[in-house]
């Protein structure tokens, strides 16, 4: 699935999605461009027990994590950041004993 497509239906569902709204008035708020009947069993399909589920076991897993999962390079400004910080660490002892 394409980063693009599930970024879109994520902030689709987050735009409409109310935890105080039931299911049938979550199907009256049909977003442009989208049929009835799709949206009804988008709707269902993220209201069902097993993706709810699914969705808190997710984030639990998220917050374990503590290397940032990178399946490219690295961004130049993330490597320029981890780069300054390197050096910072190296040299602050140096000119902390050399102000003394």
């Amino acid at each position: 699935m394409s980063r693009k497509y599930r970024n879109g239906k994520l902030n689709m569902w987050s735009s409409v999605y109310d935890t105080s709204l039931s299911r049938e008035q979550l199907i009256a708020k049909v977003p442009d461009g989208i049929h009835k009947d799709q949206w009804s069993l988008f709707v269902d399909y993220h209201l069902r027990a097993e993706y709810q589920e699914l969705c808190q076991k997710n984030t639990e897993i998220r917050k374990k994590q503590i290397i940032p999962h990178t399946g490219d390079s690295k961004l130049l400004s993330r490597k320029q950041n981890e780069m300054s910080l390197a050096f910072w660490k190296a040299n602050a002892s140096s000119i902390i004993n050399e102000d003394s």
